[in-house]
């Protein structure tokens, strides 16, 4: 069985980024995939094994409400990542809890998770809002979403996709998102895997390998599909 923990689903839902957890169980559902959706705090997780974790984008307000309660539990997520080799989804603004700091646009200094070797700075007299169409290497297919935010982010770590349209993790960057393991960070809201079916299926990829409970096969949605064609030839127009 595939054990999902999405945390922070009230705190961490804008945009409706909770349906990255409903496209991905639609997509268990399909290939007759067994799995348990857990929707928690980190103070209420009794267990901390999983599958699969997943964190959306908030409000500033949300996403430092949220910092402050995930502190206390970093060597649990730490063990999940590099020890248990969970797959782990963070979408908008959720990467940055895991990053070494966010630098206020005052100069003020909040001390991040640093599981991520990223520095997030806000930028809110300048903020980024860009339809992207992305190129990503470990899908070989091309990526599409929204961003729409006020920071930019200074990476160290290896990038999640190559920009072909849009923006990277900052305005003049060639790169957004990063990875890290099996954990996969990217500001791409939309939501990022109901609208690229191959990202989808990576995760499922991924799942597959990780647990060894289920061999991994295809399984197409002709809608989903035909959104993704439609989108990305609208965006490379």
């Amino acid at each position: 069985m595939v054990k999902i923990l999405h945390l922070f689903d009230n705190l961490m839902n804008l945009y409706g980024e909770t349906g990255n957890i409903k496209i991905l169980e639609r997509r268990l559902k399909a290939g007759n995939i067994a799995f348990e959706t857990v929707k928690a705090m980190p103070k209420d997780v009794l267990d901390w094994d999983f599958d699969f974790v997943y964190i959306g984008s908030g409000t500033e307000k949300s996403m430092f409400a949220s910092l402050k309660e995930t502190q206390n539990f970093t060597d649990e997520l730490n063990k999940l990542i590099f020890e248990k080799n969970a797959v782990v989804l963070l979408t908008g603004n959720s990467m940055s809890l895991f990053g070494k700091k966010i630098v206020k646009e005052n100069g003020e200094e909040v001390e991040g998770l640093s599981i991520l070797d990223i520095e997030t700075y806000e930028t809110y007299n300048t903020p980024t809002m860009q339809d992207c169409v992305f190129e990503c290497e470990l899908t070989n297919s091309k990526i599409v979403g929204f961003i729409n935010r006020a920071t930019k982010i200074i990476s160290n770590e290896k990038p999640l996709f190559k920009v072909i349209k849009g923006v990277g993790n900052s305005r003049n960057d060639k790169f957004e998102g990063m990875q890290k393991n099996n954990l996969f960070a990217t500001h791409l809201i939309g939501p990022v895997l109901a609208k690229n079916p191959n990202f989808l299926e990576l995760i499922i990829k991924k799942l597959a390998n990780k647990t060894r409970e289920f061999e991994y096969s295809v399984v197409k949605f002709n809608d989903m599909q035909k959104a993704y064609e439609v989108t990305l030839a609208e965006l490379l127009k």
